[in-house]
């Protein structure tokens, strides 16, 4: 890994020690206590030295390679809010939005094992299947497919090996968490901010991606060298907005954070902190591809600090986060999508 900035303020975590045939209980220890010191004071880390088999120019080059393919293959497996012909309500394709908050296009992966329909009413218009299959855009490279496979599967694994270090953190057993991932739904988002026109430089909304907070476990983020991503600390006296600190590009590194339902698990003691992306100065395309790690739609999330906790079911949790999101809008009330029209995007009142 190269040298990270010298103004880096999130903490790096080195894990080195997870791709050895056997890792000792005290390596294990001083990973997930820095782990949990990370996800209780900042709720952000840098992970390095992982154990991937694609680097991370290997996956923003697939993310290139899926957002260079024609307007047509693309839209070919959009989501139906956007092209109503197809089937796929929550894999696939979503273009770009006229939305003041969500300047970027995106393509989204499961796993790759077949999993039982879930089928739940996003709004009166859309019901949306979280266990759908995967689907590819049919000019997509074999090559580039397998690898985001592989990439699906190998995220998967490292982001379990994390949840078991936080169990042991919180004073759990390590395999305390193994049933929330019985089938599991976690998604493997690519993502293209396109760069802004001169024309559109001055109007163009501050943010491609306003504050939010993750729906899951925890994310894993590749991001590129464009920069934008922001993280809030701590809210201080009286501004409500907080302070906000560059999370840059480290090469070779991880971006890895606390989702809602890490949050909830830990009894508040773990961050959901919220983030967003600025931006990109004109003429600047941005990349990045995170992996949302994610339980079963039917799993029922409880604190583990409070045995009263009713738990809440993460499919009706990440459906409430849904209806938010520009990429999911179906154009009813207080809504808008792009939906395709003789091989043009129009806006749907």
């Amino acid at each position: 890994m190269s040298s990270p900035p010298p103004d880096l303020s999130l903490p790096i975590i080195d894990l080195a020690n997870l791709s050895t045939t056997t890792q000792s209980a005290t390596t294990l220890s001083d990973l997930s206590s820095k782990l949990h010191t990370a996800f209780t004071t900042t709720g952000f880390a840098y992970l390095t030295n992982t154990p991937l088999t694609l680097t991370d120019h290997d996956i923003l080059t697939l993310a290139h390679t899926l957002f260079a393919l024609p307007h047509a293959s693309k839209m070919a497996v959009a989501k139906r809010t956007f092209r109503p012909a197809n089937s796929n309500t929550y894999r696939g394709y979503f273009p770009a939005q006229p939305s003041p908050d969500s300047l970027k296009e995106g393509f989204e992966l499961g796993p790759t094992t077949t999993l039982p329909p879930t089928l739940s009413p996003l709004s009166p218009h859309t019901t949306i299947n979280l266990n759908e299959p995967n689907i590819y855009p049919p000019h997509l490279p074999a090559p580039a497919r397998a690898s985001l496979e592989t990439l699906h599967r190998e995220l998967q694994a490292l982001s379990s090996t994390l949840l078991s270090l936080l169990a042991t953190a919180l004073g759990q057993p390590p395999s305390f968490f193994a049933p929330y991932l019985h089938h599991s739904i976690s998604t493997l988002r690519l993502l293209h901010y396109p760069a802004k026109k001169h024309a559109e430089a001055n109007a163009a909304p501050r943010f491609a991606c306003a504050p939010h907070t993750d729906s899951g476990l925890l994310t894993l983020l590749f991001q590129d060298a464009t920069g934008g991503l922001e993280v809030q600390s701590a809210i201080v006296d009286d501004d409500i907005d907080g302070h906000w600190t560059p999370a840059p590009y480290v090469p070779g590194s991880i971006v890895v954070n606390v989702g809602d339902l890490m949050g909830r698990v830990s009894g508040g003691e773990y961050r959901a902190t919220r983030h967003r992306v600025r931006s990109s100065p004109e003429g600047m395309d941005r990349y990045s591809v995170p992996f949302f790690f994610e339980p079963g739609a039917e799993c029922v999330v409880r604190s583990v600090r409070d045995e009263g906790d009713r738990g809440v079911r993460y499919g009706e949790h990440v459906l409430g986060k849904m209806s938010g999101w520009a990429e999911f809008r179906d154009g009813g009330e207080g809504g808008m999508v792009g939906v395709e029209s003789g091989g043009e995007i129009e806006v749907a009142a």
